[in-house]
């Protein structure tokens, strides 16, 4: 039984009675590019079961241009039935996406063939998430309409030796595992004209090093697996060396993991935009803050610089390098969500101190001090040059109130000599902390005689 067939259309003595009629009298009567916009917002299933509506509403839905099919708990043969169904009554020449979602079992003949169709239509978008291992069809690698490719295979990546995705701009891999056999190489250098690339979760415990080299790469992401126990290898301990060059292009790049790879990033004098979390792997301090610090010195000409997690933590495993922290030529914005982060940590200082044009400093996360500020006078010598002469505005959210804190606000009060203003946002909603800071920051010597202190108070 068809999809369609399930429903009954609706006759004159139905429930729905007169005002029902008239209410799909008037909905037939809407002009045919109104009903197929209409049947472009739904879901393939609902759009098949319109064709129960009316005559006039049959075959609509078989001018959707937008496929999405996703495995529920149904019987595998239904699914079966709707997508060849779908696929076999399709009536326009073309597909702008096609997204699929199903356990492959042992019917990767089929999902093959309803990808190959959709590549027939000129697809323009592409989202296959498979639970196991699935070869992928050689048309679907060498089409000439694709624009976006998403894959999640949660199994090995391969690929078939010639791939030539002359239109692919996006390209998303999550949960795949990368091999021996080259396939990641030749997929990427089948993209000649990549705009964006985006790692998720995926392997890399089976490559030793691989080459990114995208001339037209705009936005770069990777989140590492090891944040999510997707097979780490314990044996890779070097992890791959990736190496990413040619991105004159380049504007944003965020990274998440552990550093269980080391990333060498090329000449990118355009990168605006980075974003980098990155977790404490525990143990080997040195050997992990090697790879931080090759990281940032490819990162130097960003103009927004946003650090997360315990990233000052593991620089300070290898103080010997911090002579090696390039100048941030371009940033204009730091931002820092590590937890209570001390003003005195020496990478922090070296960094503000490379950083000569930094405009804005946000410390979304707290601040403290590791040094006693009111014994030592010379906690911050030399004064960094931004905040002589570059830092206006200064932010501090989840701010405990506390001594370190409050000497941390006054550090920074009385050595950012052009700063305009300084919002403080308390981490308890408290009526007398918010006094508190508000007294003793009114109280503090300031650099800059123009600066405002605003405090707030968080609510949760």
């Amino acid at each position: 039984m068809s999809e369609a067939s399930r429903f009954k259309r609706p006759r004159e003595s139905d429930e729905t009675g007169n005002e029902g009629d008239a209410n799909m009298k008037n909905l037939n009567n809407l002009p045919d590019h109104v009903l197929v916009d209409i049947i472009s917002r739904l879901k393939m299933k609902e759009a098949i079961r319109t064709s129960v509506l009316s005559k006039r509403w049959e075959y609509l839905w078989t001018s959707k241009s937008d496929f999405e099919f996703k495995e529920g708990c149904n019987d595998k043969r239904y699914f079966k039935s709707i997508v060849d169904g779908a696929l076999a009554s399709h009536n326009s020449s073309s597909i702008n996406e096609f997204r699929l979602s199903c356990k492959v079992r042992r019917d990767g003949s089929h999902i093959k063939t309803w990808v190959c169709a959709a590549v027939k239509r000129n697809v323009h978008l592409v989202h296959i998430t498979l639970n196991s291992g699935l070869v992928l069809p050689s048309c679907l690698l060498t089409c000439a309409t694709l624009t976006s490719l998403c894959l999640n295979l949660r199994s090995t990546l391969s690929v078939p030796t010639s791939v030539c995705l002359s239109a692919l701009k996006f390209l998303d891999l999550a949960c795949v595992k990368f091999s021996v056999d080259n396939s990641i190489q030749k997929l990427l250098s089948g993209c000649p004209v990549l705009e964006k690339l985006e790692f998720c979760e995926c392997n890399w415990t089976k490559l030793s090093s691989l080459s990114i080299s995208a001339p037209m790469l705009q936005s770069l992401e990777i989140i590492e697996y090891t944040f999510f126990g997707f097979g780490s290898n314990p044996s890779n301990i070097d992890g791959c060396q990736v190496a990413i060059f040619g991105t004159n292009n380049l504007k944003s790049f965020t990274y998440c993991g552990a550093l269980e790879n080391e990333y060498c990033i090329y000449n990118s004098p355009a990168i605006e935009n980075v974003h980098l979390d990155v977790a404490y792997n525990g143990g080997r301090g040195n050997f992990f803050a090697h790879k931080a610090y090759k990281l940032m010195n490819g990162l130097a000409n960003a103009e927004k610089l946003i650090l997360i997690d315990e990233i000052m933590k593991i620089l300070s495993d290898a103080e010997e390098l911090l002579p090696y922290i390039p100048m941030f030529q371009r940033l204009a914005h730091l931002q820092l969500e590590i937890r209570s982060v001390n003003l005195d940590c020496k990478p922090l200082l070296k960094l503000l101190r490379c950083s000569h044009y930094l405009k804005t400093l946000d410390f979304n996360e707290g601040i403290s001090l590791l040094s006693d500020f009111s014994k030592n006078d010379d906690l911050m010598n030399p004064v960094p040059h931004c905040l002589l002469n570059e830092v206006k505005s200064i932010t501090i959210e989840k701010f405990s109130g506390n001594e370190k804190a409050l000497q941390a606000v006054e550090l920074l009060l009385k050595n950012a000599l052009v700063l305009e203003n300084m919002t403080i946002t308390c981490i308890a909603n408290s009526g007398r902390l918010h006094r508190k800071v508000t007294k003793l920051s009114k109280r503090f010597p300031k650099g800059s005689e123009s600066c405002k202190v605003i405090v707030y108070s968080d609510v949760y």
